[in-house]
Parts: C-alpha cells; sequence; structure tokens
C-alpha cells in the first residue's frame, strides 16, 4: 500500500479530515507504523506518512485503537467495499448472499456511511410490507429478528 502514492494521499488526506467516518484509519496508521519499524525499502516513506497522520513511531497505542462511529467499530476497507457493492443490488432483499453479509456486518459494525441504517430501514420497510418487493417480505422479518429489530406487523 505504501508504493501506491496517490492511494496513501487519498487515504492520509481522508483519515485526517474524518477519522471516525472512513473505513478504517486505525488499520492504515498501524500498518504505516510497521512499514516504518520495518527494514524494507519503503521504511523512509513509511515514516513520512507517520509523521503526516500525527502518530509518533515510538507510541504503540496510537495505531492499535479502532475507529469507532455511533458507538459500534468502523468496518475495514474491504467490509465497507463489500458492503457498498451489496447495497447496490436492484433487488437486495432477494440476494440472499448480500443479505447474509450485510445482516451480520451491520449488526457488528457500522459503515461509517450510514449505509447499515439505511439497510435496516430497508429490511423492515420489507418486513411491514411497505417495500418494492412485497414477495420478499417473510425474508425480511427473518433478517429484521436476525438484527434483533421489532417490527410490529399484523397476522393475517
Amino acid at each position: 500500500v505504501i508504493k501506491h502514492k496517490r492511494c496513501m494521499r487519498w487515504m492520509i488526506d481522508t483519515c485526517k479530515e474524518r477519522s471516525t467516518s472512513f473505513g478504517n484509519c486505525a488499520w492504515l496508521r498501524k500498518t504505516v507504523r510497521v512499514e516504518c519499524l520495518g527494514e524494507g525499502k519503503d521504511k523512509e516513506e513509511a515514516c513520512e506518512y507517520l509523521e503526516e497522520l500525527g502518530v509518533d513511531v515510538d507510541d504503540d497505542a496510537r495505531g492499535e485503537e479502532e475507529d469507532v462511529h455511533e458507538g459500534r467499530p468502523v468496518m475495514s476497507i474491504g467490509e465497507s467495499m463489500r458492503t457498498q457493492m451489496c447495497w447496490g443490488k436492484a433487488d437486495l432483499i432477494g440476494h440472499d448472499k448480500c443479505m447474509r453479509w450485510m445482516t451480520s456486518t451491520c449488526t457488528e459494525r457500522s459503515s461509517g456511511r450510514g449505509i447499515c441504517k439505511q439497510f435496516r430501514a430497508l429490511v423492515k420497510g420489507e418486513c411491514l410490507g411497505l417495500g418494492k418487493h412485497p414477495e420478499h417480505k417473510k425474508e425480511a422479518c427473518k433478517y429484521a429478528a436476525a438484527m434483533g429489530m421489532t417490527v410490529d406487523t399484523e397476522d393475517e
């Protein structure tokens, strides 16, 4: 990651601006710190990035904390990308693999971008029969229950 200057610049700038609402800035700080302390050819660049991030190379604690958003740890960059990919599905409720992923991940972590909040609202709406896919009402209610949501539905 150190070799990709444009990516590093974007990640550092983003973490400096809003460290708790982006992917995993703690991961970035830790990764750069490890490179700076190592013997690799990217050591010098890593140390410069570390200084930009405001992390003392001798301070173990700063690179170890997790970013938190709305009381939950923020997803890693990979988790965030997968969450965004699933969120973009036209019939998300009908996509079992994404629904299992989103239900599990959004219960434990925050996207830092409001996707999990929107996801919970979508699941609740579909469970109440207010969504675009009434054929998935039963599945939506199952996922709502798995996330610990209470949805008052009238049994017919």
